[in-house]
């Protein structure tokens, strides 16, 4: 979400139409594919780094050099940027998740579930 705004103030992705249309096409491109790939790679790497590293590396590289390729040629965006630099920028994203996940699994979710318990236990449900 990040990228398409800062995208769209510094003028690196152009749409056609109207600013309803870019707003569709960010809904297409945020809520379809990558918001669903990054739930299905945490599931297939089961938490590990390496795994999750690897497949993030393939699904990533197909999403900025041959999805992207074809967006392009679809005339659905211009992108203002090389796909080596879309790779690097949604790669990063990718391990930011996962230092994210990883932090709320050790430091947010145990004191939820703790919380959760001790009103379990006082008998508010």
């Amino acid at each position: 979400m990040f990228e398409i705004f800062y995208f769209t103030v510094h003028k690196l992705w152009k749409v056609k139409g109207s600013v309803g249309a870019m707003v569709c096409d960010t809904c297409i491109l945020i809520i379809g594919p990558y918001l669903f790939a990054n739930y299905w790679v945490f599931n297939l790497s089961k938490g590990k780094f390496l795994p999750y590293t690897f497949i993030n590396l393939v699904a990533d590289w197909i999403y900025a050099y041959p999805i992207i390729s074809l967006l392009r040629q679809l005339k659905f965006f211009k992108l203002k940027i090389s796909s080596a630099k879309f790779f690097t920028l949604i790669f990063s994203n990718a391990l930011m998740n996962y230092i994210f996940h990883k932090f709320y699994e050790k430091c947010i979710a145990p004191k939820h579930s703790k919380n959760h318990l001790e009103f379990g236990e006082a008998g508010f449900y």
